[in-house]
């Protein structure tokens, strides 16, 4: 919930600084909406800073917090997504305690202009691949098409050397 722009911004600065490409997987559902804003800011910064590319892998589960990261990804170009279109669902849960060992996930408030613009609306990939079946035997074809999309763009991305 908390922490991820600050371990971004340390990884990138540290052991991830000479890599020729990043991905970012967003599958599954979770998040915190407040680290969004943050998480943008410091991919922004690094695309000012270098050419290096980015690959946001998504599925049709990638809802909450990482619905609108992936959206926000896309909108600003800071990221290509590779994977199914996300779930489309925004709208926070709260959780109440209903007894007998028992949880209600509810929907409990909007988010302001995010839940208007994507609930219920997914976030299209900019490659679409498909997820694996449940007998696919550990096979992930959207994690080897984004590595294979972040091979692609780091090739077009990287700059000549000097000619000195």
């Amino acid at each position: 919930m908390t922490g991820v722009p600050e371990l971004l911004t340390e990884k990138l600065n540290g052991e991830f600084s000479n890599c020729d490409a990043l991905i970012i997987d967003l599958r599954g559902r979770g998040g915190s909406g407040t680290a969004i804003a943050k998480i943008i800011d410091v991919l922004r910064a690094r695309s000012a800073s270098n050419r290096q590319p980015v690959v946001a892998l998504v599925d049709r589960q990638s809802r909450s917090a990482k619905d609108v990261l992936a959206y926000e990804l896309k909108k600003n170009g800071l990221a290509r997504l590779v994977g199914e279109p996300t779930a489309g669902a925004v709208i926070p849960a709260t959780f109440a305690d209903v007894g007998h060992e028992t949880i209600l996930m509810f929907p409990s408030f909007k988010l302001p202009r995010y839940t208007d613009i994507l609930e219920l609306k997914p976030v299209a990939p900019d490659i679409a691949v498909e997820r694996a079946g449940p007998l696919s035997a550990g096979d992930d074809p959207i994690l080897k098409a984004g590595l294979a999309e972040a091979a692609k763009l780091a090739r077009t991305s990287a700059k000549p050397a000097s000619a000195n």
